[in-house]
């Protein structure tokens, strides 16, 4: 388990660079909305189970996708390039994802987080960034008075916010979480978007 401490606060601050904005931007998010189009499509152009569809229909569900982040980030404060990296991230944006644990949907949730949550069917879309949104702006709220909001947020979604929250830290494999979600955050605002 890693604390933040003294000698390792650096470790955090390059995680994380400070740059990740978590409240819904004023002005426009077009073009933030064509970057999580974008990062939506390169995943699933990738994905075993989605490389089936047609290019149509996944640009037709990549839009659908973006257009509901943008919805439910700003219904709950939420920085939307955020919220779809943290989305791109758990289930690389295929909303029939499941663990070998039994998360599932976009979200990556549980099934008592996901009830907890008022979602029903974690695989409908709709549901599972509703949820999301609503969860990660829950934590963001609870961690606003850290050093590292952001940081302890995210661990919280991927290890479960109570552990955090007791351990007043968090292990190596959510730092390399929050690292992912920092690079797919920086992508996406900037349209910076690699297309292999």
């Amino acid at each position: 388990m890693t604390k933040i401490t003294q000698e390792n606060k650096k470790i955090y601050r390059k995680t994380t660079d400070n740059n990740i904005k978590t409240t819904f931007p004023s002005g426009s998010t077009q073009k933030i909305k064509e970057g999580i189009k974008k990062t939506a499509l390169r995943y699933l152009r990738h994905n075993k189970r989605t490389i089936k569809y047609t290019k149509k229909v996944r640009i037709r569900y990549a839009s659908r996708v973006s257009n509901l982040i943008i919805r439910y980030a700003k219904q709950n404060n939420v920085h939307p390039a955020l919220l779809a990296a943290l989305i791109a991230r758990e289930s690389g944006f295929d909303r029939m994802a499941e663990s070998a644990v039994g998360a599932k949907g976009l979200g990556q949730f549980m099934p008592a987080t996901a009830e907890s949550l008022g979602i029903k069917d974690p695989f409908d879309s709709e549901q599972s960034i509703m949820g999301t949104s609503k969860y990660i702006k829950e934590w963001l709220d609870k961690f606003a008075s850290k050093e590292c909001p952001v940081c302890f947020s995210l661990a919280g979604y991927k290890e479960g916010p109570y552990r955090v929250k007791r351990n007043k830290g968090y292990n190596q494999s959510s730092h390399n979480y929050i690292s992912d979600i920092n690079r797919l955050y920086n992508e996406i605002v900037s349209k910076q978007i690699i297309t292999n």
